[in-house]
């Protein structure tokens, strides 16, 4: 039987190519939605320690074991902390909810609906999109089918107009002017 080799880079792709065909794949008694999460946050997982490779390899592995390589947790730590990189708020409790929907599916139980998946998706996407915008080191789009690529910014998209319309209505309930039989209809950017 042949071997499988994937680099850091190959196997990031590789998560996020299986997580786009298990997504397409939905079906009414979709079994898919676990699969989108696991692979969907392992390529997560591998974009973040993609940036740590580029900039300083070594603080992808762990101090008292140099052998075994980081969590998740720990690359958004090391991001933050040891190299100035940090994830943008706006998006921090959204993407530690998704950890934890993928604990639960690793091992627990679990329910995801079509809707939590495409917020799920939104999320991740448009998370990862706007960190490689600022700091420019993986070209992802580059690596992904073009239809495939319209549809991840389709659902990052949508995920930022909600988020948009969600921050506009906390800050209108702050100031006091919120009222909820007003018409969402607002210019986001």
């Amino acid at each position: 039987m042949k071997s499988l080799e994937l680099d850091l880079e190959q196997n990031a792709l590789h998560s996020l190519g299986e997580a786009l065909e298990q997504y397409k794949a939905q079906t009414s008694t979709s079994w898919h939605y676990k699969c989108v999460v696991i692979f969907l946050v392992h390529f997560f997982e591998l974009f973040l320690k993609l940036f740590i490779e580029k900039i300083d390899p070594q603080k992808l592995f762990k101090i008292k074991e140099p052998n075994k390589t980081i969590s998740i947790y720990g690359a958004i730590e090391v991001l933050k902390n040891d190299l100035s990189m940090p994830f943008p708020k706006e998006h921090w409790m959204q993407i530690l909810k998704i950890l934890e929907i993928r604990n639960d599916i690793m091992h627990y139980k679990f329910s995801l609906g079509k809707d939590n998946i495409d917020e799920l998706m939104g999320t991740l996407i448009l998370a990862c999109r706007e960190y490689n915008q600022e700091y420019n080191i993986f070209d992802f789009e580059a690596c992904i089918d073009p239809d495939d690529w319209l549809m991840l910014i389709k659902l990052s998209d949508d995920h930022k107009l909600k988020l948009n319309a969600a921050l506009k209505e906390a800050k209108a309930h702050q100031d006091g002017t919120w009222d909820s039989d007003v018409d969402q209809d607002f210019d986001f950017d």
